[in-house]
């Protein structure tokens, strides 16, 4: 999922802290949410030709409902996105061959 890469990548890349990640379906919207200890809250940069990251905002934006950040009572942020799922009833194939080396 895009916007999970998207949003634990960032941890990793400007927060440098721990992280938590929350999915939650409630009907038919997916939450993704990524708590950090880092206040610096992601500002959505315009695309440009002269620098090779800053575009992950704007994916999240064109792929979710909407998305945005808090800042935390403890210092930190939650980076959070909604997603309408389509169907909410569907059942998610599960494949598990990679644990067997396959």
């Amino acid at each position: 999922m895009a916007i999970v890469s998207e949003f634990v990548g960032n941890v990793v890349q400007h927060a440098h802290t721990d992280a938590d990640l929350r999915l939650e379906l409630r009907r038919d919207l997916l939450t993704v949410a990524v708590t950090d200890g880092n206040p610096t809250l992601p500002v959505r940069r315009p695309p440009s030709s002269t620098r090779e990251s800053g575009l992950g905002l704007g994916i999240v934006t064109a792929l979710a409902t909407a998305w945005g950040a808090n800042p935390t009572s403890v210092g930190g942020k939650v980076v959070w996105a909604t997603i309408r799922v389509r169907n909410p009833n569907a059942t998610a194939g599960i494949n598990n061959s990679w644990r067997n080396g396959q």
